[in-house]
C-alpha cells in the first residue's frame, strides 16, 4: 500500500503479456521484421509518453473491498441504508472501516487515493462521503497501474492458454476464470469454488431453456 514503492513487472511476466499480441500479429499477415519493427517503434513512443500520470497505488482488491463494506456493513450506514459521512477517526469511522478490511492498512494512504479517483469526497466538518459503491482508478488526468495490470495480465494469460491448445487439450476454452478476494481461508474458497461449479451448471442450464 506504500503508493511510492512501483510494482515490479518481471521478464516473464513481460513474456506472458506480449505472446498474444504477437501470435496474432504474426497470425494476421505482419512478418516476423515487421512485428519487431512496430515493436521497437511502439517502445519508442511509450519512452516519451505523453498523455495521462500512470500512479502506483498498491493492491486494488483492497480499495475495492473499502468501498463495498462501506456500502453495506451496519457500522457504516444510517437507518435508511445510506452510507454514512464517515469522520477519519472516532467510533466506526474510515480508519475503523479500513482495519476491518486489513489490520495493516495505512488508512491516510487508502483514503488519499479514493479522494484523488473520485470514490470519495471531503465535506463539511472533516467528514467524507462516498462517491461510488465501486472503484474507479482513472481520472482525465491520471490512471491507476495496478488494476490495469492485474486486467491485462489476466487477459493475455487467458488468451495465451487458448492459443497453445491443441485437438487433445482437455476442459473447455475459458475465457476468464479469476476470482480475487483479500484473507479468505482455505475452506471459504473450497466452498465458493463448489458453489461456482453448480451455479455456472445452472446458469448453462437456463441459457439452454
Amino acid at each position: 500500500m506504500n503508493p511510492s514503492k512501483k510494482t515490479k513487472v518481471s521478464v516473464d511476466s513481460a513474456r506472458l503479456l506480449l505472446y498474444p499480441i504477437v501470435a496474432f500479429l504474426l497470425a494476421g499477415g505482419l512478418s516476423r521484421a515487421a512485428t519487431q519493427k512496430a515493436l521497437v517503434s511502439v517502445i519508442e513512443k511509450a519512452e516519451r509518453r505523453g498523455g495521462r500520470r500512470i500512479d502506483h497505488i498498491g493492491q486494488p482488491i483492497y480499495f475495492a473491498d473499502v468501498l463495498n463494506r462501506w456500502a453495506h456493513d451496519p457500522r457504516f450506514i444510517d437507518r435508511n441504508g445510506r452510507p454514512r459521512a464517515l469522520p477519519v477517526n472516532g467510533t466506526n469511522g474510515f480508519s475503523t472501516l479500513v482495519r476491518t478490511i486489513a489490520p495493516t492498512l495505512d488508512a491516510s494512504a487508502v483514503l488519499s487515493v479514493l479522494t484523488r479517483y473520485g470514490n470519495v469526497r471531503k465535506i463539511r466538518g472533516g467528514r467524507y462521503t462516498l462517491v461510488r459503491p465501486y472503484f474507479l482508478s482513472s481520472t482525465r488526468h491520471s490512471m491507476a497501474f495496478e488494476p490495469v495490470a492485474v486486467f491485462l495480465s489476466d487477459a493475455s494469460t487467458t488468451l495465451g492458454r487458448m492459443l497453445r491448445r491443441t485437438k487433445v487439450s482437455r476442459g473447455p476454452e475459458p475465457f476468464w476464470r479469476k476470482v480475487e478476494t483479500a484473507g479468505l481461508s482455505d475452506t471459504a474458497a473450497a466452498e465458493f469454488s463448489e458453489f461456482v461449479r453448480h451455479r455456472s451448471l445452472d446458469f448453462l442450464e437456463e441459457l439452454d431453456d
